[in-house]
């Protein structure tokens, strides 16, 4: 069985967040309540370690862009959702509009 290793430590990264005028910064975890956020950043900068640890906590588990929008069992039941690289599944194959795809899929989940 191939599983990713645990963290080293369990950190509630901070992060930037970018919705007003003033720039605020945010744990994580205080992000929980919200109806949804996307988490940007450099390649290699934690971002899925940090969402595989929120999902965890909402005991919930991650898919990717790629496997959600390929329905049937990777695509999860409820109102939450933890749509992990985003960014690898936008930069696919040339000339067609994938985040319209994904777009749909969220719709078709409700």
């Amino acid at each position: 069985m191939n599983r990713k290793p645990k963290p080293k430590a369990d950190i509630d990264r901070q992060v930037p967040a970018r919705e007003s005028s003033t720039p605020q910064r945010f744990r994580l975890s205080d992000l929980r309540d919200r109806p949804r956020y996307v988490l940007l950043g450099e390649p290699g900068s934690g971002k899925s370690t940090a969402f595989q640890r929120e999902a965890e906590a909402a005991g919930i588990q991650p898919v990717t862009a790629r496997q959600f929008v390929s329905g049937g069992r990777h695509r999860p039941q409820g109102t939450t959702v933890f749509i992990d690289a985003l960014e690898e599944y936008r930069i696919g194959e040339a000339g067609i509009d994938r985040l319209a795809t994904l777009i749909e899929a969220l719709e078709e989940a409700g």
